[in-house]
């Protein structure tokens, strides 16, 4: 098997791929039973993954790596905009207070409330905001508008009447 390719242009080494089998689901797809042999190519000395290689039904699939990576990055810019209107719902159910949400990674989020309200957000030695922590399962920073000059959006809540 071959397991190194090297380009050579104009007498000079232009480029060293290594190549890698495995078995796994090919990027893109998420069923489990469409796992298949995937063959891996990789820059050299790097280990980048730049294209897999795999057989689709009486086709020979070459996929792009960096095409992968656009879909999957403009697919989780979708759920995470879901997942900030969903966080920023119930939180303002919980709260009764508008407020706004920065998804800061899978297990955290940057919770925007107006000034007036940070306090009782908050809470006495941090009692409501552990609260509110353990029932959405989250880390909570809080923070106002007035502490982050790049939030101008922020300014405009107000205590709902």
């Amino acid at each position: 098997m071959i397991d190194t390719v090297v380009f050579i242009k104009a007498g000079r080494v232009n480029q060293i791929l290594a190549l890698e089998q495995v078995v796994k689901i090919p990027a893109g797809m998420e069923s489990a039973d469409l796992a298949r042999p995937v063959i891996f190519v990789k820059a050299f000395p790097h280990d980048t993954v730049l294209y897999e290689i795999y057989t689709y039904s009486d086709n020979v699939v070459v996929m792009p790596m960096d095409q992968v990576d656009a879909m999957e990055e403009e697919r989780s810019q979708g759920i995470k905009q879901y997942a900030k209107k969903q966080l920023e719902q119930e939180i303002r159910s919980l709260l009764g207070i508008k407020v706004s949400v920065e998804i800061t990674s899978m297990q955290s989020i940057l919770l925007y409330v107006p000034e007036s309200e940070k306090a009782r957000v908050i809470g006495r030695q941090g009692s409501n905001i552990d609260e509110l922590q353990r029932k959405l399962d989250l880390h909570i920073s809080v923070k106002t508008a007035e502490e982050d000059e790049d939030t101008p959006t922020y300014k405009k809540y107000e205590k709902p009447k």
